[in-house]
């Protein structure tokens, strides 16, 4: 990190503490006023700071939903105004690490404590997604990288009940992972393509299979990435499957 980027990082971590105090005694349209009145790169990092703080410290989803959704839109609007290309582009990969961080903050398959996940939030969650991978195109990102923003965009879609989509949705970004030699994601990712075939069909018996399977091919693979990947397709299996499926499995 050169010199230039060190200020940037220390103007916008003591921004980020002004913020944290403002919003225990103002209204949250006061701390993006205040943000707007800075450096665009700089509030961008601010953003994603808080974006963090308050999912992971403060468990507050619906201020998360209302940062994000004013981060994003201050990126895209800072990045179409700005002067130097290198400017834009920064400004945009901003939006697309907060458009994917919304995406994953709502989506249910976490069954993360503390959090509760409303309808309006599951659309909010799926809009994301979907400008997370649009970015991840337009700026042209590694196929790693597609692939997270296609496994993103098929968890919001598997959540939305949109089954068939979320399955295409997850064997395109396995696609990418097996281009970018990525192993564990690309099984991950054909485990999840298993786990929507199941939910759109679960008294399919071979539609199980495919998924014990996929499991199976996750926990052999050795690395820890892969355990946990299968791990998090138990979980989501549990959150997303019906009380009739649960039964028809037993």
């Amino acid at each position: 990190m050169n010199e230039i980027e060190m200020d940037h990082l220390a103007i916008a971590n003591e921004l980020l503490a002004n913020v944290r105090q403002m919003m225990d005694t103002t209204d949250r349209y006061c701390v993006i006023e205040l943000l707007a009145r800075q450096d665009a790169r700089t509030t961008a990092e601010v953003y994603q700071k808080l974006q963090l703080d308050l999912y992971w410290k403060h468990k507050n989803l619906p201020a998360v939903v209302a940062f994000s959704q004013a981060g994003i839109q201050h990126c895209l609007t800072a990045a179409d105004k700005a002067g130097d290309a290198a400017d834009g582009m920064a400004l945009r990969g901003s939006a697309k690490h907060l458009a994917y961080n919304l995406a994953s903050f709502t989506w249910p398959g976490w069954n993360q404590e503390g959090i509760t996940i409303t309808v309006s939030d599951l659309v909010v969650g799926l809009e994301a997604a979907r400008l997370n991978f649009r970015l991840a195109e337009e700026l042209a990102r590694p196929d790693k990288a597609k692939a997270n923003a296609l496994w993103m965009l098929g968890a919001q879609q598997l959540a939305a009940e949109d089954f068939q989509t979320a399955a295409q949705t997850f064997l395109r970004g396995k696609s990418h992972a097996h281009q970018a030699n990525e192993t564990s994601i690309e099984r991950m990712l054909h485990g999840y393509a298993m786990l929507a075939r199941l939910l759109a069909e679960p008294t399919n018996g071979v539609a199980h299979t495919n998924f014990q399977d996929a499991l199976t091919s996750l926990k052999a693979d050795g690395s820890s990435d892969a355990v946990e990947y299968a791990n998090q397709l138990t979980v989501a299996l549990a959150v997303f499957e019906k009380p009739t499926q649960r039964g028809a499995a037993g």
